[in-house]
Parts: C-alpha cells; structure tokens; sequence
C-alpha cells in the first residue's frame, strides 16, 4: 500500500506476470480505469514500464505538475497547477494538501452535491478535475 488509497504491486518476471491480493472494496485501475471489487487475488500481465496499480474507492488524488531539475529529486508546485481525480467518492471523502515542508495548506472535501469544496484555499495555478469513476 502506498498511503491509505493507492496499492501498487510489484513485477518480479521478466515475462511480467504478477499475482497480487486487492482488499475489500471497490478499487480502480490508474492506467485505465477499469474498477473491479476486492477482496481477492489477481493475475496480471504487464510490460517493462507497468505494474498493478489501484486506488480505492473514496480517494480523492491530486497529482502535480513535476518540479525541480533533472537530478534534484521528485517534487510538486501546487502552485502550477495540475490535476484532480475522484475515485468512487461520497460526501465527507477528502485529502489534505501539505507544502514541500510537509505543512498543511489545504483540505479538499467532496461536498453533499459531489463537488469539491476547498479549491480556493488549497489549489492554486491551472487544475483539471476527473471524476475517474462512479460508485
């Protein structure tokens, strides 16, 4: 598990076959967005640049625009915008925004119309919003 919402599995074939165990719930691929329901084990083929990776249900994920120079390390400007997808979310589901230094900055939470609630304080730059899939 990477955090609380995304699971990623590793390839140890050269023939890229992998076998991995999803929890309970609803879990949705990031590569293409198919979801299919834990628990249970899976079999999955994946080439040289791919792995099973899930994100579940409730799972409000923003991704970044990359920053810094090449060498320096992996990072995000939240304040160049970039983008933010919804799995399967409900009222209440939410992810906090924290700064380089690990401060938070913001909340964004999925209002009882489905919206997203907290842009104007935690997101600031050019973002896109993706409603990955339903429940």
């Amino acid at each position: 598990m990477v955090g609380e919402g995304i699971l990623a599995a590793p390839v140890f074939t050269e023939a890229g076959d992998v076998e991995f165990y999803l929890p309970a719930g609803k879990w949705t691929s990031f590569w293409d967005g198919m979801t299919v329901q834990g628990p249970g084990w899976r079999r999955e083929t994946h080439g040289f640049n791919s792995l099973p990776l899930y994100v579940r249900e409730g799972t409000v994920l923003t991704l970044g625009k990359e920053s810094g120079a090449e060498g320096e390390g992996f990072g995000y400007d939240w304040l160049e915008g970039g983008e933010v997808r919804l799995y399967c979310v409900k009222e209440g589901d939410k992810a906090t925004m924290v700064d380089k230094e690990g401060e938070e900055i913001g909340v964004l939470v999925i209002g009882r119309d489905g919206g997203i609630e907290g842009t104007e304080e935690a997101l600031k730059g050019d973002w896109g919003f993706w409603r990955i899939s339903e429940l």
